[in-house]
């Protein structure tokens, strides 16, 4: 008497999980190198356009530059009138005869005053008389240099033919822009037939 078959017990079913699914099904594994080239180039097309501060397209203002610019003050400097005014300047010719002295033809040159004190916008009138001795006929001309705080202006009074003895007035104006205290030191020349006659000036501002 045989044993009836002995057949293995089958082992309780387990609740298995499904397999997962692949993100990309294989039909589309061929399309894969396509789809990875498209991805890059709108990658580097779009990126600069969505990324703010990028360069696609959009322009940035240039940062304003400051500029710093100024005016320079000069320094003051003393200067002397271009020209003293020769407003009411008189000549007075005479009809005196030149003394006659032994020797060439000769001048002289007088002037007054020669130190004065004066303020500022004063008016001071210089006289200067041009003597002619021997028979001098040749014109004369008058030269004025001035100097005060290291500045030195010359200043042209003119030229004036005979006959002499000749008076001269000039009116001179004292420069408001000089200091009380400063002393003005000129010298008048006088030039004619080849000689020359100087006289020194003084003016204290006061």
């Amino acid at each position: 008497m045989t044993d009836p078959e002995v057949r293995p017990e089958e082992a309780p079913e387990v609740n298995r999980e499904p397999p997962e699914k692949p993100l990309i099904p294989p039909k589309y594994y061929p399309l894969l190198p396509v789809i990875v080239v498209l991805l890059v180039m709108a990658a580097l097309f779009l990126g600069p356009i969505l990324v703010p501060g990028g360069s696609g397209g959009s322009s940035q203002e240039p940062s304003p530059t400051l500029t710093l610019s100024g005016t320079t003050t000069p320094a003051s400097s003393t200067t002397f009138p271009t020209q003293p005014t020769a407003t009411n300047t008189q000549e007075t010719p005479t009809a005196t005869a030149s003394p006659t002295y032994p020797g060439p033809p000769d001048f002289s040159l007088a002037t007054s005053p020669t130190s004065v004190t004066a303020g500022r916008g004063e008016t001071v009138t210089y006289t200067m008389v041009i003597e002619g001795m021997n028979g001098f006929s040749a014109p004369v001309t008058l030269e004025l240099t001035a100097s005060a705080l290291f500045v030195t202006r010359t200043y042209d009074f003119g030229t004036y033919d005979p006959p002499f003895p000749r008076t001269i007035q000039y009116p001179f104006t004292v420069p408001d822009y000089l200091p009380p205290g400063v002393a003005v030191d000129g010298t008048l020349r006088a030039t004619g037939g080849g000689l020359v006659r100087e006289n020194r000036l003084t003016l204290l501002v006061g």
